[in-house]
């Protein structure tokens, strides 16, 4: 059955924002409670907020009109109330359920905009609790409003008083004129202490111009608190029909404090980044002509100072306000990864490195569904069954490693995992299946790495519900150099594969020195700098084809920046400008021999900057070892270079 769902508007957006944002705190509810299930006081208190949040989810879908996203939260609302009556029997399965439930409520929201496949009744994870005889406590109800309740509403209610939960009915009187308001405020309050478990309109015969609601309401807490709490509406009055079993007062804190955060499109925060820095740019052509004004004891060269530093500090915190912790998309990569092991029946560890790194924005909604994808396909095709690594002398637990790092201009995440690797027979096996090969050909590593990217391959033996459809890795790959990166990869057989994924930054301030090269102008990361000289011509030496120099007692490896960027051979005479740079290592370097410090001769060193830089879209792929561009102070375009990929990519050609 397919859903259809009209555009929504602004209000409707943001009931949307806030829904998404409460999925993400219950997903983080539920990793807490994941790793906080040894004290059963704990337990308790972090079952209270799973169920917070699911209460709210329901309720604002309910105010939008998802009615099939109310009915996911409504049935793991059930969930929650039976496990909260005995929080002892929470073990790491039901939590498992939790998760799953969560996950359906992400995707219920992610398309409710367009179109979503019904999902059928087994998908949702429920508890069918065995209820005791309502009998007695609904006879206290009026007749019409005991009548009045659905089946699942009985159930609702009776897994709520099995878990200590009293019953209470609501009577309010509203004015039609006023109704939606009173009424919102009024479920407001009583959500925050409770739930709503049916509501009875009726109008008034002699009062045509009113409404009456009976209300039947669950909560923990006691009568008289709940009365005090609802002096404040007229016409409001309570009565208890079953007493909770331990009455509590409520606690004057008890609400969250309400969000102080406001949405900004990336565009916008772009706009204005730039039109600082092209103010910047301004101010400091004007100001040049007083760099040598004496300004009453401040000289006009540190009146200008002050000035470029007042911008750049400005800069810097509009260009802070497009980044946000990678965490919580780790996190939902981590989900996806559990899901699909358990799909598989597979147990799978999953350690997480750099989740407190601040990435733009941009870069996280790109990395998003490509790692959901890798950690899938690394679940799936890389890591071998229990059985299989215990017969290879391996932990019956595979291994998946994801890690965030920001390198300057650039983001680079890797996943890596300790299963088979890419194994060549098998590439082989799938290749000659499709076509792709003559039969009883073989194919080295290299070759079964790019199979693997092609579009419609798998090595799947049968589709699943994981994988086995032929779409993944060439998605994965697209979309990335889309946002001109790059995806690399490196495997071992038997050993276990690592991805590494390269995005240049799309926004973003970066400490530089500007070089010259065949009289264009570029800019490399600061802190690959180590330090810069002068290097006489004699001074380089030859050995099997490679330049080098001494440089503290060791042979030091000399690149020439002309000869990366395959510009035309300078002779030069004079004292060469050489910088002598330290390099990260990278994980996908492989057999290429890139050493970790080198030197580099340029034709100019213009020295430090601090630059704006621009990532090039989708064009940047095409250019490796080009990160961005950034227009220098002196009004010049200069393009930023990754030096790693730079000799990587000269190590490959050659």
């Amino acid at each position: 059955m397919l859903n259809t769902f009209p555009p929504l508007n602004q209000t409707e957006r943001e009931f949307a924002t806030e829904i998404g944002q409460r999925i993400e705190q219950l997903f983080s509810a539920i990793d807490d409670l994941r790793t906080g299930m040894v004290e059963d006081s704990g337990k308790r208190e972090l079952l209270d907020r799973v169920f917070r949040h699911t209460h709210s989810i329901k309720g604002s879908a309910s105010a939008i009109g998802l009615t099939r996203l109310a009915e996911i939260a409504h049935e793991f609302e059930n969930l929650l109330v039976a496990v909260r009556s005995d929080p002892t029997s929470l073990d790491e399965a039901i939590v498992d359920q939790f998760e799953d439930n969560a996950q359906l409520l992400f995707e219920q929201l992610t398309f409710a905009e367009r179109q979503l496949l019904e999902p059928g009744a087994d998908e949702l994870v429920s508890v069918r609790a065995a209820t005791r005889q309502l009998g007695t406590v609904l006879g206290s109800l009026p007749v019409e409003v005991d009548q009045a309740l659905s089946s699942e509403e009985r159930e609702s209610l009776a897994l709520a008083l099995d878990a200590g939960s009293g019953l209470y009915l609501v009577t309010a009187k509203f004015e039609l004129q006023d109704l939606e308001q009173r009424y919102s405020s009024l479920r407001q309050e009583l959500d925050k202490h409770g739930n709503i478990m049916s509501r009875l309109p009726t109008v008034d015969p002699e009062h045509p111009g009113k409404i009456n609601f009976r209300i039947v309401y669950v909560s923990r807490a006691a009568l008289s608190a709940l009365g005090k709490k609802l002096e404040p509406f007229a016409s409001v009055s309570i009565s208890c029909v079953s007493a909770p079993a331990e009455a509590q007062e409520i606690e004057k804190a008890g609400s969250e404090p309400p969000s102080n955060l406001i949405q900004v499109k990336l565009n916008d925060l772009d706009r204005l980044a730039a039109a600082v820095h092209d103010l910047f740019a301004a101010t400091t052509k004007a100001l040049e002509h007083l760099e040598d004004i004496n300004l009453g004891g401040k000289t006009g060269k540190e009146e200008v100072l002050s000035i470029r530093q007042a911008f750049l500090a400005l800069g810097e915190k509009i260009i802070d306000l497009r980044l946000v912790p990678v965490g919580r998309m780790l996190q939902r990569v981590v989900r996806a990864g559990r899901i699909a092991a358990r799909a598989s029946g597979k147990t799978v560890d999953f350690e997480v490195l750099g989740a407190d790194v601040l990435l733009d924005k941009f870069l996280v909604n790109v990395l998003t569904d490509p790692l959901i994808q890798l950690v899938r396909n690394a679940v799936d095709h890389g890591i071998e069954n229990p059985e299989e690594r215990q017969r290879l002398a391996k932990n019956a637990r595979g291994q998946i490693r994801i890690e965030v790092l920001d390198e300057g201009g650039l983001a680079v995440v890797t996943v890596s995992d300790d299963g088979g690797g890419v194994n060549p027979e098998v590439i082989a096996k799938a290749a000659t299946s499709l076509g792709l090969i003559a039969p009883d050909s073989t194919i080295d590593l290299d070759k079964s790495v790019r199979l693997i990217f092609l579009s419609g391959f798998s090595s799947a033996p049968a589709v699943s519900g994981v994988s086995g459809r032929g779409v993944g890795l060439d998605v994965v790959e697209t979309a990335i150099e889309q946002a001109g990166g790059e995806m690399l990869i490196s495997s071992e057989v038997g050993k276990g594969t690592l991805f590494e994924i390269r995005l240049p930054i799309s926004f973003g301030l970066l400490d530089s020195t500007v070089v010259i090269s065949d009289s264009n102008y570029y800019c490399l990361e600061s802190q690959a700098v180590v330090q810069w000289r002068e290097l006489p011509p004699n001074r380089l030496e030859v050995d099997a084809g490679t330049l080098f120099t001494k440089f503290e007692g060791e042979n030091l490896p000399v690149f020439r920046l002309r000869s990366l960027l395959r510009q035309p051979a300078k002779h030069q005479e004079t004292l060469l400008p050489l910088l002598v740079c330290q390099l990260k290592p990278r994980a996908t370097q492989g057999n290429q021999r890139i050493p970790r410090r080198l030197g580099l001769i340029v034709d100019q060193i213009e020295g430090p900057e601090r630059i704006l830089m621009r990532g090039l879209g989708s064009h940047g792929g095409r250019w490796r070892g080009i990160a961005g561009a950034t227009e220098l102070r002196n009004g010049v375009v200069g393009l930023v270079i990754d030096l790693p990929r730079l000799l990587q990519s000269l190590s490959a050609a050659a």
